[in-house]
């Protein structure tokens, strides 16, 4: 699907009154902003992140500000953080502070970001920390990423005249939960981009002006393919030998028991089958080592970060970031997970990009969209459970229906936009 661009310059904005829930908010996170931070330190240790920069959650910058221009863009994670990429990677010239959530993003910030882009991690939604913060950094511009949108830092922007828009919104519940602290927040964004068209109606009836609604693209179709690293593949590849590969990419412990189910029926039919997974979180995965990993018994295991051995293995864990590009180069067949279970769903488009088709679950979330496209032209591939989607990896490894699908998938990966490039070139009217 290529949902038609928009391109209008905005007009100037007439900013909605908060209504009274925001002003409730604003108390609660004053009154609580200690066991805010409480809760923020114990998911920040449990994350892994390094404990020097904790600060940076409370507002403390951990580096200087740069002189000149500085766009703010608040990504949460890798999905957010991917689409980032896209309009960051386009806006030569213009000094980029990146904030995470997650230590995941910001290990991905490192690895796949120009290295004039400083990251810091986001500031909890208090007074305290938003206030040290936007003292600190003074961005000229404000750039919310799909779905984390800080009320109160987003009104001490707008109470300071700093330009702001929302990137590759998507389809959100809270939205008709809340109409009229939606409708207060799209006021204050000066660009908004939807990475469907069913979000851009959505936003539309809550007041959205198509001449705030810059474009209908969702940006993580227009990255570059995750590079594989050739001699890691390479040796991969030779320690697989010529079994077949299926790949469960970004696999939650949750749906560990469907997956390993499949797998089980996958081996009834070919023992020589090789299931890799590549889970979301490493750091979760590495403490899930009692009962929740009980799906994996009986299946011998190797892993990729204590870099195990795969001779006699069947079920490979690639508990290590970064790799996606050199999973995809070793696998036939990629599931994307965080649709087995009602997680949010994942992005297909990493493994379009690289060639290859995918099977997902009965919750594809926020990708709805993306998924049914790909199922349309034939690169993609809905099931509904464990047998589903032994099912369908095995069809797959038959015949010309691999071959097929993965053409299908590379068209997907071909298509031609220059949408992340206008959405750069505006937020640099912007900022002027």
């Amino acid at each position: 699907e290529q949902p038609a661009q928009l391109d209008k310059a905005p007009t100037a904005r007439s900013r909605l009154r908060w209504p009274l829930l925001f002003y409730v908010y604003l108390a609660l996170t004053r009154v609580f902003e200690g066991r805010i931070h409480a809760f923020a330190r114990k998911r920040h240790q449990r994350m892994g992140a390094p404990a020097e920069r904790f600060g940076e959650r409370t507002g403390q910058a951990t580096t200087a500000r740069p002189a000149g221009k500085l766009v703010w863009f608040n990504a949460a994670s890798l999905g957010e953080l991917r689409a980032a990429a896209t309009v960051i990677e386009r806006l030569s010239g213009v000094r980029v502070l990146l904030t995470t959530t997650t230590n995941s993003g910001a290990l991905a910030a490192a690895r796949t970001l120009p290295s004039t882009v400083i990251h810091q991690f986001a500031p909890v939604d208090g007074p305290a920390s938003v206030a040290r913060f936007l003292d600190h950094w003074r961005p000229d511009m404000a750039v919310f990423v799909e779905s984390d949108l800080p009320l109160r830092a987003i009104d001490g922007l707008a109470r300071g005249g700093v330009p702001m828009a929302i990137l590759n919104a998507r389809p959100s519940k809270s939205r008709s939960r809340f109409p009229r602290l939606s409708r207060s927040v799209l006021s204050r964004m000066d660009l908004v981009t939807a990475q469907d068209s069913q979000t851009a109606t959505e936003l539309q009836k809550l007041g959205l002006e198509d001449d705030r609604l810059f474009a209908v693209l969702d940006l993580k179709s227009c990255a570059p393919a995750p590079k594989p690293d050739v001699a890691a593949a390479k040796a991969l590849s030779s320690a697989i030998g010529g079994r077949p590969v299926w790949l469960a990419m970004s696999a939650h412990v949750s749906e560990l028991e469907c997956l390993t189910a499949a797998h089980r029926a996958v081996l009834r039919a070919d023992p020589e089958a090789l299931l890799i997974i590549a889970p979301r979180h490493p750091e979760k995965w590495a403490d899930a080592s009692g009962g929740a990993m009980g799906p994996l018994s009986g299946l011998t295991v190797a892993s990729r970060s204590k870099a195990e051995a795969l001779t006699g293995r069947q079920v490979y864990v690639a508990d290590t970031l970064g790799e996606a590009g050199t999973l995809f180069a070793v696998s036939d067949v990629c599931v994307i997970c965080g649709t087995f279970a009602q997680i949010g769903g994942h992005s297909p488009y990493e493994a379009f990009l690289s060639g290859r088709p995918v099977i997902y679950g009965p919750y594809p979330g926020n990708h709805k969209a993306a998924f049914d496209a790909a199922a349309t032209s034939g690169a993609a591939r809905q099931v509904r459970g464990a047998e589903d989607l032994a099912a369908a990896v095995l069809d797959w490894w038959q015949g010309d229906a691999l071959a097929q699908a993965s053409e299908s998938a590379q068209s997907l990966s071909r298509i031609a936009s220059d949408g992340a490039a206008r959405i750069a070139a505006r937020i640099k009217e912007l900022i002027r």
